[in-house]
């Protein structure tokens, strides 16, 4: 269930951050770029591809860093040039602090009773 929930929810702000850059492909690049980003680690994190089959943990990691990156990214050039994208914005923040956590949890150890 867990896995689902992760790809559902890394695919929504993957969508969200792509629907910036399909506004204005030109000046919004790196919202393009953030999707493609959050679409290839989901795949390399889930899909069963041999080459990253020993990387799992490490590419949750990563994940989490980008979702992180992406919150504090989104945080600074709004308190720079005071633009910030409301509704989708803060809602994209929510999602990717719901999906750190996720990932999070995921990662631990499983306790065997």
């Amino acid at each position: 269930m867990r896995p689902l929930l992760i790809s559902l929810l890394t695919l929504a702000t993957a969508a969200i951050h792509f629907r910036f850059f399909i506004s204005d492909p030109g000046g919004e690049v790196i919202y393009g770029l953030n999707a493609l980003g959050y679409v290839t680690l989901l795949v390399m994190l889930y899909l069963p591809i041999p080459l990253f089959a020993n990387l799992r943990q490490p590419i949750r990691w990563l994940l989490m860093l980008y979702a992180a990156i992406t919150i504090v990214a989104y945080i600074a050039v709004g308190l720079l040039i005071g633009e910030w994208t409301v509704p989708l914005g803060p809602l994209t923040k929510l999602i990717e602090v719901i999906l750190i956590g996720l990932l999070w949890v995921e990662g631990l150890p499983r306790r065997v009773l």
